[in-house]
């Protein structure tokens, strides 16, 4: 059923592991992002039951939850940039373009790393 959530490395274990629909709304983005060259490097568990996608060649990270998304741009220590949360929580599949674009947009971003 996630069959691209089962491509990528995934950082959680048995016990712990984000909701169904947290998956399922996953699984939704990847299928977006993956003709688009920018399927995660990694899945973990986020703060919630949510999976949190990883790229480790970016400061951005995206959190799947059971109603939506949030992107996430974390700066790293001493960086030069300030860190950015972009919300979409309005029900995962009315806002899967917007969170692909935006996505899209930060992930060209040059943050001098």
């Amino acid at each position: 059923m996630h069959k691209l959530l089962n491509e990528i490395p995934k950082a959680w274990s048995a016990e712990r592991r984000p909701t169904k629909e947290a998956l399922e709304n996953t699984e939704l983005l990847l299928g977006r992002l993956k003709p688009l060259a920018l399927l995660p490097l990694e899945a973990d568990i986020g703060y919630w039951p949510t999976v949190a996608l990883i790229w480790f060649d970016s400061p951005v990270q995206v959190q799947g939850f059971d109603f939506g998304y949030e992107i996430g741009v974390y700066p790293p220590f001493g960086s030069n940039f300030d860190y950015e949360i972009y919300e979409f929580h309005n029900g995962a599949l009315k806002e899967l373009d917007q969170v692909v674009t935006k996505l899209s947009l930060l992930m060209a971003r040059d943050y001098d790393l």
